[in-house]
Order: structure tokens, then C-alpha cells, then sequence
């Protein structure tokens, strides 16, 4: 199912299913050690970690540097500069 809040096209959402993505975020997460790599600050209990792209350059083949693990908060602000409902 398309994700509504995603700029990217179908094959973005689709690759974000796919096990190799899966994969990566999970190395990720574990390597985190459960704290965002922008704030530092630890995520919660129960809180979903969002995997963000460093670049696009190595989109469907990134390795494990080219990926970040933050918080929801701050992917918004990465994208958009403040978090969403600050206005």
C-alpha cells in the first residue's frame, strides 16, 4: 500500500517493504543502541525508529553508512525544518 505522506514514486514504497531494506534498517537499529543519530537523545519504549537516507546516491544498494536511525521528529525537521504542527 502506498505510504500518502511518501514524495517519492511507487518503486520508493515498494523497496521500503523489501526484505534487503528490512535488512538494513534492522542493522541499523541494533547498532543504534536505541539512540538517535541526529538528537542522541533515546527513543522511548515501544517508539518506531525511523531509517532515514543520508543521499539518494546509493538508493536499493546502500550500505549500512548510508543510512540513519532517528526519530520521527527528526526526519521532519530534516525535510522540512521544524516539526509538524509547529506553526
Amino acid at each position: 500500500m502506498r505510504n500518502p505522506r511518501s514524495r517519492h514514486g511507487p518503486e520508493y514504497d515498494e523497496y521500503m517493504q523489501s526484505p534487503e531494506w528490512k535488512r538494513i534498517k534492522k542493522h541499523r537499529v541494533e547498532e543504534s543502541n536505541g539512540i538517535c543519530d541526529d538528537c542522541k537523545w533515546p527513543f522511548d519504549k515501544g517508539e518506531i525508529p525511523h531509517g532515514h537516507h543520508s543521499s539518494y546516491e546509493n538508493f536499493t544498494r546502500e550500505g549500512f553508512d548510508d543510512v540513519k536511525i532517528i526519530h520521527d521528529e527528526c526526519h521532519t525537521i530534516r525535510h522540512y525544518g521544524k516539526v509538524a504542527g509547529d506553526d
